[in-house]
This record gives C-alpha cells, structure tokens and sequence, in this order.
C-alpha cells in the first residue's frame, strides 16, 4: 500500500484552493467545517452543509467541467471527515503517461449505478484553481454512500470514479476517455468494489460477510453442510450471503472490466473489508453447495418462519464473473497482464446476460478487453470500425459494426443466430432514437431492467463459439464452394447467400413449454399414436437435435429410451417429461434421455414440409425444430446460409422487390434444426454447377 502522502498535490497549489480571506493553520490540511460555513456565507449555509446528502433548497451554480487533452484524466480527491460530515472532493487533471508510469497511489472504485434520480449532494472544485468556489455537485445514492464509507478521517484519498471524473454529459469527452478504463484500472494500487451497505442489502451485511471465513474453512464447511445440528445463525448467514450475490453491482457488464483488469482487488460491504481472492473462493464454495443449504433451511424452523428467505437466490451471474477475472487475461505473479484470452464476439456473447445502462457499452464495456477488440496504434482500421469508442454513434451502427466484425474475424455468420444485444424497448419493431432493429441482430434482453425486462436464452444448437455443435453449412468434403461474396451490410441490410432446403408448410400449434411435448407435436414428427408405431430416426433424433447431453452425436440406444418413453404418454396423449423425470421409479437412463430432449425442445415448435419443386428443382421434405415466434407472417423457408453451422428460418416480407432484383428480400426469424441437414449432408453428389445454381442471394432486414 502506497504511503498517506499526497502524491499528486503540493502545499503551494493547496494555498490556491481557498480565498486569501479563508483561514487555514496548516496548509496541507483541508479547512475544517468552520472555514467552510465562512466560505459560502455563515448566514445562509451551515444548516444545509451539517444535513448530509440532501440537495440544497436554493443551491449556488452547480459544479461545470472543464474540458480535458486527448493524454488527459482527471483523479478525485477526496478531503478527510467524519461519516456525518459533507463530502468535499476535488478534481485534478493528470497526464495519463503520469498514470502509467508512476507509482500507483491511487485507488479507483467499481460500484452499481443504479437508476435513481441523483439526489444526493457533494462538493466539488478543481485543483489547482484559481477559482474561489467549491460547487454542489448531485449523485446517486449508491455512489454517496460508497464515497461516505471509503472517506478517511485524517486524510486524504485519491480515487478515479467513472461518475465523477468523466463528465457523463460530454459525449465527446466519454468516447475520449472510455477507452483509457483499461489502464486505469490495471494501474491503480486497489480496486475497491462496493456491494453496498445495510439498508440496500435485504439481509445484515455483518452476517453475510460473517460466513466467509467458515465457507473457506473446509473443515467447518463440512461440518455445516453435514446438518447435524441446524444452528440457525449460521443458516441466517447463509441467506445473508445468498442475499449479497443478488446486489446489482454482480450484474454490471464494465465490472467484468474493472474486476479483469485490476492488480489488487478488496470487497467493500458498507464497513466490512474483504480479500477479493478469499471473496472469490467462497462464491464459487456457496455456489457449488446451494442445493445442500436449501435443503438444511427447509429442515429448520426458520423455514416456517420466513420460507421464502432463500428463494430467487440465483449465483450464476457471480460466478460468471469470476470465471471472467480468470479467463481474460494472462497475467504475471504481480497481476500485470501479459496477454488477452478471448476474442470479442466470445466476450459478447458470454456476456449477453450482463447488464448496461447505455446500450452501446454491449460492446463498449468489452472492447479494451478482446484480442480483436482494443485499436492499435499500428493498425489504421476504418472509422467505422466497431473497436473505436464513439458515443455519438446510433447503437444500432455500433451494433451493426460488431456484426461486420464478428463475420470477418471468426469467417462464421454464427453471431446471426446466438442472442448478444440489448434493446430498450420492449421488442425490436418498437423505435429507438428513430431507428428500429434488424432481424440480424439477435436480442438477449428487451426492454430496460426492471420488471418488464425479458431476457433470451442462448439457444442449444449453437455451442460456444469457436466451438460450434454442428456444421450445416460445411461443403467443402463434397463440393468445392463456388466464390461467394463475404456477408456485409448495406443500407442496414445484410446481404448474404445460401441454400433454400424447403418452404415451412405445417407448424406445431403450440411450442414446447416446461417440458411437455403435445400429441400434435409427435405426430408431426411421424408418431403413430401406438406402441406398435416405428420409431424411425426422424423421430427419435429430432427429439434431441441428434446430440447427447454432453453435445456429442446422440447415442443410438436414444431410440430404445425414446420408445420407452412414448409407452408412457399422460392420459391426454402428450409426453410430458419433466413429470417422468420427477418420477424416481423412472430408469435412470430415461431420466438422462428426457433431460436431453427437454434441452433439445424447449421453447421450440415443431414444423415440416412436403416434398414440392420450385425455382427448378426438387426440394425434398424436411422435419425440424424452429424458434417459437416462427408462426407470425408471410411465407417461411429453412435455409442453410453460408457460414452458418446451423440451418435457419427466413420470412419474406417483399415478394414483389425480390422479383425486380433477384433477391429474396427476408427477415430472419432464427436458428433451427432440420433433420438429416446438420452435417453438409444436402451438398453430397451435388455438382458445382449445381452448387452455383442452388445458391440464391438474401438480403436480410
């Protein structure tokens, strides 16, 4: 820990703070309470200035910006005081080569924003200046309490706050300064994360942080889990802790920056400090265990007291995190880094379910942290380009530019397909800033936080990526690919080509929800409706997508579990899965297969097509599994477009334009499974001339 001398301040430019008429005995000291009712008139302000955090009735000119150097920061300085006392902060300018290379003895704050009104109030000034005013500046509460807790009380603090030493309003100064986040935070000496203090936490914040050191005793642990004597201070600390990790700071996707980036990290709730290597550790134990302690709460009498307690307790978004200050960065003994880990699109799409104030920051948030993502000073790439912080840009341009960017470095147009953005409305037909969505940008969360949010869940068919479960557009082992023109956007549309397997002539009236799978949807798929009925392979690897659990080709002793489970149909003729699957007389094998089909299933529809001829050609019949929402509008094609791994569904939406320019004009509705298409299996024993005349040009909206 660097030493409590102030490292980037002298007593002279001290002497300039305050008017000659202000009387200060020490020069290198902030002037007490007293020296401050003198400044902003004894008569008018001391009753304002002792009630902390509350705006002022009648408030001076509020705090203004100066504006900064392309090489520039500004560090906050905050003054000592008690915890009642007004927080008086100054703003110093410093090159940012004086960040990087000197000794870091400044610390800077990661914390949750929240969306409340800024209401609370502190006082801020520049340094050096030869202004004569300290200025009321409005903050969220959050931040308030943070800056209150972190104060010392006999000196002064240096920290960089995101809130405060950016000015939010200047979007110019945001798209200059952004980008720096990256060194300031690997350069400071700590990161200090604020969860927060009692009254946002629902539970005590002495009791959560109380548990650490008994989940990091393993021998303690044990003895907890193990339930021999149910000791409900344990239990209750237990849903503290539980509590802790629901916080909004766990959700923020630039913490995944700030927690990645830093040398030294400590966990700050309300007074309480904790190691952040200690905090890591018993995330991941609480993690692994939750089930075991939901279990032991329901044995105790609490349950019947409060048994809600532990419900909504969901620890993947922490432990997400951690598993991101793992696996960004290569770093050294000392934590500086040495290397970047992911690529962009990997970060985006892992990410997806992290949460933004400005949706720009989807990508923005992430950008410092990629191999691909961060601009090089050797490298002129265009202006466009979605690596370049620019505020003044429509989200839906930056959005538009990752797409580029993901198709060109990954040569995969699975970045379609695999929901990444963020849309402030409640679908992507409903305007932002004048401008809609394209069918091409696939959605994780519509509509802004709170209880309206809906969030999308990654679908199954696609994997990881880089790590893709199936190959459908893969020809090269039967034919050489003609030369395709690479996918790009023009005029807010992608162009791209494929393959047309079929038009979409019968979809399942109701999608797959919560495990169940209607008689409708299995004849669809060729049931007979009896036990004597064949269970052909379109059947039975449909059902799962042709995959096991583990995302290998599907075991053939599937059928054999399939047929099982179809002699167990409920009495209105429908499998209902997750009901078998809580039926412990069950083979554990049909559990095991059940659980794959109600992955493979799950808010999917079941659709198939007749064999017909169009275009000049015979298109064969096909059998699938395709997005819920592929019921609405116009006619629907699967198609297999090139570079995607997985077959998708098109609808056109301007017959008449695709006739005048020989494109189909569609929007996508979404990835699907097309049985016997997953493999390249359509291009075997077709010719290149054939190839060439069987690829058609989409134009996606």
């Amino acid at each position: 820990m660097p030493s409590n001398q102030d490292p980037w301040i002298t007593p002279t430019e001290w002497m300039h703070t305050f008017p000659d008429s202000t009387k200060i005995p020490d020069s290198t000291k902030t002037p007490n309470l007293s020296d401050l009712y003198d400044y902003f008139d004894r008569s008018t302000q001391p009753d304002r200035l002792t009630t902390p955090g509350n705006c002022l009735s009648n408030p001076p000119v509020a705090y203004q910006y100066t504006s900064l150097m392309e090489n520039e920061v500004r560090l906050l300085r905050i003054d000592p005081g008690s915890f009642e006392s007004p927080l008086v902060c100054y703003l110093r300018v410093i090159h940012m080569e004086r960040i990087i290379t000197v000794v870091h003895e400044f610390q800077a704050l990661s914390y949750a924003w929240g969306d409340d009104t800024p209401s609370h109030e502190i006082f801020l000034c520049n340094l050096p200046t030869a202004s004569n005013i300290l200025q009321p500046y409005p903050i969220r509460r959050n931040l308030y309490q943070a800056l209150k807790h972190i104060r010392l009380i006999d000196d002064h603090l240096w920290i960089w706050v995101d809130a405060l030493c950016i000015d939010q309003a200047n979007k110019h100064e945001k798209t200059q300064q952004i980008p720096k986040m990256l060194d300031i935070y690997s350069c400071a000496w700590n990161v200090i994360a604020w969860l927060g203090d009692d009254e946002s936490l629902q539970g005590s914040a002495e009791e959560a942080v109380s548990l650490v050191p008994d989940i990091l005793n393993l021998k303690t642990l044990d003895i907890d889990l193990r339930g021999e004597t149910l000791d409900e201070n344990v239990l209750r600390s237990w849903a503290a802790f539980g509590h802790l990790l629901q916080q909004p700071w766990f959700e923020r996707r630039w913490v995944i920056q700030e927690v990645a980036c830093a040398r030294k990290l400590s966990v700050r709730v309300a007074d309480k400090i904790l190691s952040w290597l200690d905090f890591a550790d018993a995330i991941d134990l609480y993690s692994t265990n939750i089930d075991r302690i939901r279990s032991l709460y329901q044995q105790s009498a609490l349950f019947k007291l409060q048994p809600a307690t532990l419900d909504g307790i969901n620890s993947d978004k922490a432990v997400a995190l951690m598993q991101f200050s793992r696996n960004v960065f290569q770093k050294r003994s000392d934590s500086t880094i040495v290397s970047k880990l992911m690529s962009l699109e990997s970060l985006v799409h892992a990410a997806s379910s992290f949460a933004v104030s400005d949706i720009r920051d989807v990508i923005y948030a992430l950008s410092n942290l990629a191999i691909d993502g961060r601009r090089s000073h050797n490298t002129p790439w265009a202006s466009s380009d979605v690596r370049i912080f620019d505020y003044a840009k429509h989200p839906v341009t930056i959005f538009e530019d990752f797409v580029n960017h993901s198709t060109a470095t990954s040569k995969s147009l699975d970045v379609l397909c695999r929901p990444w953005a963020s849309w402030p409305a409640a679908s992507r037909a409903i305007p932002y800033a004048r401008r809609t969505l394209p069918s091409y940008i696939a959605v994780a969360s519509f509509d802004k936080g709170g209880p309206c949010q809906r969030n999308v869940l990654p679908d199954d068919l696609l994997g990881a990526v880089g790590s893709q479960t199936y190959n459908a557009s893969n020809a090269s082992r039967h034919v050489s690919m003609p030369a395709i023109l690479p996918p790009r956007i023009f005029n807010h549309v992608l162009q791209v080509e494929g393959i047309a397997l079929n038009v979409v002539d019968h979809i399942s009236t109701s999608a797959v929800h919560d495990g169940v799978l209607t008689k409708g949807c299995l004849k669809m798929l060729g049931w007979g409706g009896t036990p004597e009925s064949d269970i052909d392979d379109r059947l039975w690897m449909t059902l799962v997508a042709n995959r096991s659990l583990d995302a290998r080709i599907a075991p053939t002793w599937y059928r054999r579990a399939c047929a099982l489970a179809l002699s167990k149909l409920n009495s209105n003729g429908n499998l209902d899965s997750a009901a078998l699957i809580a039926d412990a007389s069950q083979p554990s094998t049909l559990t095991s297969y059940l659980r794959r089909v109600q992955v493979a299933t799950e808010n999917k529809r079941v659709f198939w097509s007749e064999t017909n001829f169009a275009s000049g050609y015979m298109q064969k019949s096909i059998v699938g599994l395709g997005p819920e929402d592929m019921v609405s509008g116009g006619r629907k094609w699967a198609c297999i477009l090139y570079g995607s791994s997985v077959p998708v569904i098109l609808r056109d939406i301007d017959v008449t334009k695709s006739k005048d320019d020989n494109t189909h004009h569609v929007e996508l509705i979404g990835p699907c499974y097309v049985h016997g298409h997953m493999e390249g299996e359509i291009f075997a024993g077709m010719s290149e001339k054939d190839l060439r005349r069987r690829t058609t040009k989409f134009s996606i909206h």
